[in-house]
């Protein structure tokens, strides 16, 4: 499935979005809610990672 998905058809999310500050380097965000839930639930979707300002521009986007 997973090479099947493209910006289009991609699944929606659920849950609530965990964010970090910006800014250049390296960024960390604590998921544990998240990965608990994946296991109390035993559905693993996995996660989506993306800006915020999707529309922004710069290298960084």
């Amino acid at each position: 499935m997973e090479g099947g998905v493209t910006w289009n058809n991609q699944p929606s999310t659920t849950g609530t979005a965990v964010t970090t500050g910006s800014g250049s380097g390296y960024r960390s965000w604590n998921v544990t809610s998240q990965v608990q839930a994946i296991f109390s639930t035993g559905a693993n979707h996995g996660f989506l990672i993306r800006d915020a300002n999707e529309g922004g521009g710069g290298r960084e986007q």
